[in-house]
């Protein structure tokens, strides 16, 4: 594993560079990465495009021997272009934003959209083949502080992607059961964002409209940052990747689908647990199935550990370590005195904690592995979908929070003693490598998925469910016929609910040559620990 660091030079007086870039490089760190929040100085004004300082940075840091990753700053709009423009986006509660921080943007503003893809071409045509850019990052943490606009441009596009999902509004309505409450809709354009209510009781949208809200929002970010991708393609052949949050913010946006088109996996995490470390190392290695390595972009820079952190990290297939950040931010909204180095430029421990891993030259092989956790979008956004009406629904731990919370705390922390390495699966994917397969809180069910696992039991592979399984379908409605893994395999009753009291001791069937085990959907961490021991 190599390193990395975030150095935002363009902040800093130039005269302070020479012993920055020296101290990067005698930590053995081989790259820096920058210019994620400058779209104001490389276009100050609108048109006009100053790559100077920028370029300084590029040129000065390869002669102390490091390359540069260049981020695109379309995360942060300067203030000339929210000014002028309609470009902000337009809360849950109806509230439009405001200048003064970051992520201020509506990914349907087509004032927006064209300005960020004109400062990508600008900054791509200018840094095409110069040999010191060996990496583009797009954006910066896509989905971070605003994960979802509900403002009228993002409710003609819904309309838009409903019917190229739908065909017909019969179609939706039909399937959304919109007959309840008289929500019956005539034409696409009348379908609402699904906004809070001004009502004195608390009252929700449709959760079928919840559901496809989310995964509509999910595609217009994801649609944004493969337009950049196609632009940074035409002036290089580098690689292009962009940086995600962890899901302790919220998982609304589809990872699996974020990193189709881009080259490499990317993520940020601020940790000082090996098993969280764990958790996202083996999510990114897995999101592009046919490329086991991947990038973290940022990374705590003051754990109590960080060796053990960059063990865990490189066992599981982390190519690049970028540690966040070098030197810290005097002023502004991320002001502070944690970085590499302090405040007065001397190294701290964090600094010698990367010379000291880079300098013993560690080389951790990666495991192939052998059980598998099956991590479902849907699955978790059909959880939330129906409190998306409460405040803070997506903030830290928040309540709509409940299946990325069970993965993270429950579930991997007791399969995390058993294995060098866990894969993260869709429930599209193949599960012919796996012996273990863990589907937890899995509540929607796919003709696809069901046939998938049964064919894996079938062969011999052991399946680990618990009670919420199969319970909706993918449009969010309860299944009003139990599924074939219920009835024929558990032997449960097929016009009864499944009861979770009586799973406390779990429930194991033979199929074919493998096996099948329903457990309770409330099990700790300990008793996840348990259950893998036993089915390893």
């Amino acid at each position: 594993m190599k390193f990395a660091v975030a150095y935002n030079a363009e902040y800093y007086d130039p005269s302070t560079w020479d012993r920055d870039l020296a101290l990067i490089r005698d930590a053995g760190i081989q790259r820096i990465r920058f210019a994620e929040f400058a779209w104001a100085m490389m276009e100050p004004e609108e048109g006009t495009f100053d790559f100077s300082v920028i370029e300084a940075i590029v040129e000065k840091a390869a002669s102390y021997g490091l390359e540069s990753i260049l981020c695109t700053p379309t995360a942060c709009p300067p203030i000339w272009l929210s000014e002028g423009y309609p470009i902000y986006p337009e809360s849950i509660d109806g509230h439009i934003s405001s200048p003064g921080s970051r992520q201020q943007r509506c990914y349907s503003s087509k004032d927006y959209l064209r300005f960020s893809y004109r400062i990508v071409e600008e900054m791509a045509k200018h840094f095409a083949g110069n040999p010191h850019v060996v990496a583009w990052q797009i954006d910066n943490e896509l989905c971070g502080e605003m994960k979802k606009c509900y403002c009228p441009r993002c409710r003609e596009n819904f309309g838009k992607w409903l019917k190229e999902k739908y065909g017909t509004i019969d179609e939706l309505n039909r399937r959304w059961g919109t007959q309840f409450w008289s929500q019956t809709y005539q034409r696409f354009e009348q379908v609402p964002t699904p906004k809070h209510f001004a009502s004195d009781l608390s009252l929700w949208h449709n959760p079928a409209i919840n559901l496809d809200f989310v995964r509509f929002s999910s595609d217009n970010i994801i649609r944004f940052s493969n337009t950049q991708y196609e632009i940074i393609r035409k002036y290089t052949n580098v690689p292009i990747t962009t940086n995600t949050d962890d899901f302790y913010f919220g998982d609304t946006l589809n990872l699996y689908k974020l990193f189709e088109r881009l080259d490499i996996a990317g993520i940020d995490v601020y940790t000082g647990d090996p098993v969280k470390t764990g958790f996202y190392s083996d999510f990114m290695r897995s999101v592009k199935p046919n490329l086991p390595k991947f990038w973290f972009l940022e990374f705590t820079d003051h754990p109590a550990d960080p060796v053990e952190l960059f063990r865990v990290a490189e066992q599981k297939g982390s190519e690049w370590m970028e540690i966040y950040k070098f030197r810290p931010y005097p002023w502004g909204q991320e002001q502070s005195e944690e970085a590499m180095i302090n405040r007065f430029g001397r190294p701290t421990v964090g600094y010698h904690a990367v010379q000291d891993y880079v300098r013993a030259d560690r080389k951790i092989p990666v495991e192939t592995p052998t059980a598998a956790l099956v991590y479902d979008f849907d699955c978790s956004w059909a959880y939330h979908a129906k409190s998306m009406l409460f405040p803070n629904d997506f903030g830290p731990k928040g309540s709509a929070l409940t299946y990325p919370n069970y993965l993270e705390h429950n579930v991997y922390p007791g399969m995390y003693p058993h294995f060098k390495t866990i894969a993260f699966v869709e429930d599209a994917s193949d599960f012919t490598p796996y012996k273990l397969l863990v589907a937890p809180r899995h509540i929607v069910w796919t003709k696809a998925f069901e046939a998938s696992v049964l064919a894996f039991v079938e062969n011999g592979g052991t399946f680990l469910c618990d009670t919420d399984i199969f319970k909706k379908n993918a449009d969010n409605a309860y299944l009003e016929a139990q599924p074939k893994l219920l009835t024929e395999v558990f032997g449960l009753a097929p016009d009864l609910p499944v009861e979770d009291g009586d799973f406390a001791t779990p429930k194991e069937v033979t199929y074919g040559r493998g096996r099948a085990v329903m457990v309770s959907r409330n099990l700790t961490a300990e008793d996840w620990n348990t259950l893998i021991e036993t089915y390893k």
